[in-house]
């Protein structure tokens, strides 16, 4: 047995809770359930609305309570998954509760570690992580950034937990605005560009039903190609450009029309707003 390995199952027999009970906590209980070794019981969610999110948390065998107190209380693990204005008083209500040398890991977009330690102290490690909606289908892009002083096996333990919805990668949080403009906001532009593409293939005459299931089918097949080991867009797309073929001439029209400057010019604004989003919560201007 690897260290990993004995790490991961160490970590089975501890409790998770889970600050906030919308569709990343939902796609990472339900992920962990699924790939086993994690007991419905070890898991607990809060929130501090009583509503049917936690009904159905509770349905799984899954601890759930509006009160943050006793859910957080011994738990080794906690991931703060809230919307970034509720933020700030979750951190305090659940700061006197949070077990010395747990590992809390906040999934808030723009939310500094700075920040994180400020409201919690010093009595717990710290981790960032940053999912996109994928992880809905198990398939989402997480990047991981920890605090300096986080012990690398609490990494590793944030890094499996989010390898539950799909692929981890670590980064230093200087990169997460970065992060957050391509792959954390990466999915709403490949739905912006169906949406496009459904519409001009409507344009060109198809029905509208036929345009969104070629454009929904022939995006998903490209998207399996790119996922194939070794595969490069740029070669892929060389592949299919014929010279003076059809291919040919819609990349020229769409180079003509400053495509590449509009998604390079996206992702930079995307990343900016990042930054400003995490320069308020320093400021305490969100």
């Amino acid at each position: 047995m690897s260290a990993l390995d004995s790490g991961a199952n160490r970590e089975d027999r501890e409790s998770i809770c889970f600050i906030g009970a919308g569709a990343l906590a939902w796609s990472l209980v339900n992920g962990m359930l699924k790939r086993g070794g994690v007991n419905p019981e070890q898991l607990r969610v809060c929130n501090k609305a009583d509503d049917c999110r936690l009904d159905r948390f509770a349905r799984l065998g899954v601890q759930t309570s509006r009160d943050k107190s006793p859910l957080i209380a011994g738990a080794k693990t906690v991931v703060l998954a809230v919307k970034p204005q509720d933020a700030g008083e979750a951190l305090q209500q659940a700061a006197p509760w949070l077990e010395p040398g747990s590992l809390l890991v906040s999934a808030v977009a723009g939310l500094p570690l700075s920040y994180i330690a400020a409201a919690v102290g010093d009595k717990v490690h710290l981790v960032r992580a940053m999912p996109n909606t994928s992880s809905q289908v198990g398939l989402s892009a997480t990047a991981i950034a920890a605090a300096r002083e986080t012990p690398r096996e609490l990494v590793l333990r944030a890094c499996r937990l989010f390898e539950a919805v799909g692929a981890v990668f670590e980064v230093d949080e200087s990169l997460l605005d970065a992060v957050t403009a391509v792959s954390g906001s990466g999915p709403a532009y490949f739905y912006f560009f169906t949406e496009l593409l459904i519409g001009a293939a409507e344009k060109a005459g198809l029905d509208p039903e036929l345009a969104r299931q070629l454009a929904v089918q022939t995006l998903r097949g490209a998207a399996a190609m790119l996922g194939e080991p070794g595969a490069d867009p740029a070669r892929l797309r060389a592949q299919v450009t014929s010279p003076r073929g059809t291919t040919e001439a819609a990349i020229k029209a769409m180079t003509e029309h400053r495509l590449p400057n509009a998604v390079a010019q996206g992702v930079l604004s995307a990343a900016d707003r990042s930054r400003e989003l995490g320069a308020g919560f320093r400021t305490g201007d969100r």
